[in-house]
């Protein structure tokens, strides 16, 4: 009996292995379509697709924050559709006390799991959103967010849209609504790679004028930017800072790989007496490291490389 048990246990997992291994399969396919076909639109019928999407999705988070939310992110463990998923949260307890959000923001073309990275990376967001939610941190939100993809990428998971995603995400976890019902946050803090970074800068924006404008927003301890890019521009480095931020963590580097194309972030323009800032070097990452891969914008960001780094954010992030 105890045999026939085991023998059911094991082919319902082979069967569900082999269940998400066709869902996951299914998944590429529709990306690789939405790819090729986007590859055939002309510039005018690239951007009035975008604009398309964008409508739609503005029109279903005005009428229903909720679904909206069911729909963009990723919940329970289940496998990330490229297509829709800009994000993933984790929430600690509802208690009617005010929380701390903490929101992590990926680069160009980088998914939110693993399965999906082209380079079978581990990106530093992806650590450091696994870490997190392993930590049970008392009264702290975590939300994991992707930056898109611009140069022709599908309407779908375009830059323009992900900007939208990402501002309605975060702005409807200050308003408390949708997933985020019955939440208040009294402070925040934020990280961003790349693009990332560049999404920080235009939601701390928003999150400036509507200050301005009486306004209530989380006050926004520290912000972390690393090789941070302009978003949506062609590799222009990011020099700014809000001045939303109490103190801001900027770490940069400059061709770690010989040869290749120089994009990479920058120094502070006008850097705080609050702030620190570090041009990242070959030296920085473990010798052995240095042996086996090339350090460049992409590398920098992958957590199998650059672990000391990232726990060194997470430190950031999470404590002081």
């Amino acid at each position: 009996m105890k045999k026939q048990v085991g023998e059911k246990m094991a082919g319902s997992e082979e069967k569900e292995q082999v269940n998400a291994k066709n869902f996951f399969a299914s998944l590429q396919k529709q990306v690789k379509e939405r790819r090729e076909a986007a590859a055939k639109l002309s510039a005018p019928e690239h951007k009035k697709a975008v604009e398309e999407e964008l409508a739609r999705v503005q029109k279903l988070h005005t009428e229903n924050p909720g679904r909206y939310h069911d729909e963009v992110l990723l919940q329970g463990g289940g496998v990330e559709n490229l297509l829709k998923h800009f994000g993933r949260v984790h929430l600690s307890p509802r208690n009617g006390q005010p929380k701390r959000l903490i929101v992590v923001i990926s680069g160009n073309n980088e998914p939110l799991t693993r399965p999906w990275d082209r380079f079978d990376s581990y990106r530093g967001t992806m650590y450091m959103f696994d870490q997190m939610t392993k930590m049970n941190m008392e009264n702290t939100d975590i939300i994991q967010l992707k930056a898109g993809e611009g140069f022709g990428a599908p309407a779908e998971f375009h830059t323009s849209v992900a900007l939208a995603h990402i501002q309605n995400i975060i702005n409807d976890a200050i308003a408390g609504v949708g997933a985020f019902t019955g939440r208040t946050y009294d402070r925040a803090r934020m990280y961003g790679f790349s693009y990332g970074a560049g999404a920080c800068e235009r939601v701390l924006e928003g999150l400036e004028k509507r200050s301005k404008d009486g306004g209530a927003i989380p006050r926004i301890e520290r912000t972390v930017y690393l090789d941070g890019v302009e978003y949506g521009t062609f590799g222009t480095a990011l020099r700014k800072r809000s001045g939303l931020s109490q103190q801001h963590y900027h770490l940069h580097q400059k061709n770690l790989m010989d040869g290749y194309i120089p994009l990479n972030g920058n120094s502070l323009l006008a850097p705080n007496k609050s702030d620190f800032e570090m041009e990242m070097k070959r030296d920085s990452f473990d010798w052995m490291v240095q042996q086996k891969v090339k350090m460049d914008h992409r590398t920098l960001h992958d957590a199998r490389y650059n672990r000391g780094t990232f726990d060194g954010i997470l430190a950031a992030l999470t404590h002081g």
